[in-house]
């Protein structure tokens, strides 16, 4: 599941320009500092990143840090990938009811991705 993961990153990462491992780099570097100044989009992506093991190695926990951060703004694709994690268990203990509260959450704000899951 995380070959998948990781190809369908290098695939968003192509999309946007990249195509050598020294672009990912400098993609993923740039996405640190921006997430670091608090931009939750940027935050959502290193936490991907985490998660996919896509310029670094898989660290759910590290990913789930991001995550936090962006879901904390409102960033309704980062708050379904937070019911995710509470769902299956990645990185933290399986905890139903936080998932459902992050699904709706991000279904609020019109996610269909979280509205199939409340």
């Amino acid at each position: 599941m995380i070959c998948k993961h990781a190809e369908n990153t290098k695939k968003s990462l192509e999309e946007q320009g990249c195509r050598t491992v020294e672009e990912i780099d400098a993609h993923l570097e740039e996405d640190r500092r921006l997430a670091e100044l608090g931009d939750a989009s940027a935050q959502y992506n290193v936490g991907l990143s985490y998660f996919r093991g896509v310029g670094v190695g898989v660290d759910k926990a590290e990913g789930l840090k991001w995550y936090r951060l962006a879901a904390a703004q409102g960033h309704a694709a980062v708050q379904c990938n937070m019911g995710n994690a509470y769902f299956a268990g990645e990185g933290i203990s399986v905890d139903q009811a936080e998932a459902v509260k992050w699904y709706r959450l991000s279904a609020a704000q019109g996610d269909a991705n979280a509205d199939n899951k409340t």
